[in-house]
């Protein structure tokens, strides 16, 4: 004796949550549009993360260091930075830390001004990571 089991009045539902759950894998984020710092007295940071892991950003400058948030694979983040921040000299850095474990990576000395965009690539090596100012 053989049972058979009608699935098609279940599998309705079951087919719709994967469609809607494989689009939704399909979807792209937007492209960062531009920022700009909203007072002169600010700096805008924009970091875009080609880099596999999470990174934390901070900017280092006049001996302090402001953690400025985490950025994950494949994301653009803005950040936007008050002129103060930078203090009365020293050499202004941004500075990655890869969470979980000891890599980071290190900008050069950054050339500002009150009212600078900075934009930071990382890449999926740290070490080719490149910025730019504005």
């Amino acid at each position: 004796m053989s049972h058979s089991i009608d699935h098609s009045a279940s599998a309705g539902p079951r087919y719709a949550l994967l469609l809607v759950l494989a689009l939704a894998g399909c979807s792209r984020r937007p492209p960062v549009g531009p920022v700009t710092a909203r007072d002169p007295a600010e700096v805008a940071v924009i970091v875009e993360s080609q880099y596999a892991g999470m990174v934390t950003v901070y900017l280092d400058a006049s001996g302090n260091s402001t953690r400025l948030g985490e950025i994950h694979f494949q994301e653009s983040r803005s950040f936007v930075v008050p002129w103060r921040t930078f203090g009365d000299g020293g050499s202004p850095r941004l500075r990655g830390e890869v969470i979980g474990s000891s890599e980071r990576v290190v900008t050069s000395d950054l050339q500002v001004s009150p009212g600078s965009v900075v934009r930071w690539t990382l890449t999926p090596r740290l070490s080719m990571s490149y910025y730019a100012v504005y």
